[in-house]
């Protein structure tokens, strides 16, 4: 009987830990709150919270290396046109500044 409470008591202990998905960005810290500061309600419950939320792994607005790369591609093809003459300095000037996101 003790046995069985001590089982039910780990479970509960650790849910955030089960219920917190693989792939969440956040996985190994949610577990350690959890493992160390779970026998705190306000751990367990904030380790909880956390494995519950959707999160982004980048900060919104914040570029991925994928898009670094985009904006490198397109200033090349700007300074191509800017050399051709298909666009002036002026023209050039206001698209970089597009592109690289200053308004």
């Amino acid at each position: 009987m003790a046995l069985l409470l001590l089982v039910i008591a780990l479970i509960i202990y650790l849910i955030p830990f089960i219920v917190v998905k693989r792939d969440h960005p956040y996985f190994w810290p949610i577990v350690i709150i959890n493992v160390f500061f779970g026998w705190t309600l306000i751990g367990w419950l904030v380790a909880l919270i956390w494995a519950q939320t959707e999160c982004e792994p980048y900060v919104k607005g914040e570029k991925t290396p994928a898009a670094a790369s985009d904006v490198v591609a397109k200033l090349k093809e700007l300074e191509s046109m800017l050399k051709s003459g298909t666009i002036t300095e002026q023209e050039f000037s206001t698209l970089k500044s597009k592109v690289i996101g200053n308004p």
